[in-house]
């Protein structure tokens, strides 16, 4: 990778914030292009998974940050339902002959990198931020945790 953009883009992030969340999210957004490459297909498209937008509003609820982390801290039911979308959407990209690829908002990125890299490690997670605005991305697949976590609330309500 280009190592004199990466060491401008520590210069600049740490102006505001010397948080190695923040500087990571700078360095990645800068060195955004040479990532997307590595990843584009011969055809020149991204074929990834996106998450859903309820999905997004789900870990949303269970992000814990500070100025130097960020983590989901999902309960068990929600922590099995990511990963079963998750496995869902690997396995739909998997028989279409691509790589285990999650596109996800920016705020996202990190914690869920972490927690899905602990069982899946060879799923690659990305933010949107991070793509170069004219690139071509097909979505193959889509991560919900809405069945599955839908009917563990249902369980819970009327335990």
């Amino acid at each position: 990778r280009d190592l004199r953009s990466i060491l401008e883009a520590i210069a600049d992030g740490a102006r505001l914030s010397k948080a190695p969340v923040h500087l990571t999210r700078v360095v990645r957004e800068r060195i955004g292009p040479a990532i997307a490459q590595a990843l584009l297909e011969p055809d020149n498209k991204l074929y990834a998974a996106l998450l859903d937008p309820g999905c997004e509003e789900v870990l949303r609820s269970c992000l814990v940050s500070n100025d130097s982390d960020a983590a989901l801290a999902p309960d068990l039911a929600t922590a099995q339902a990511l990963l079963g979308g998750v496995q869902q959407a690997v396995e739909q990209l998997s028989m279409a002959g691509h790589r285990p690829v999650l596109v996800a908002p920016t705020d996202l990125r990190f914690p869920l990198w972490k927690f899905v890299h602990r069982f899946m490690p060879q799923v690659i997670v990305v933010a949107q931020q991070e793509l170069p605005p004219r690139l071509e991305i097909s979505a193959i697949a889509s991560v919900s945790v809405g069945a599955i976590f839908n009917q563990s609330q249902r369980a819970a309500v009327g335990a």
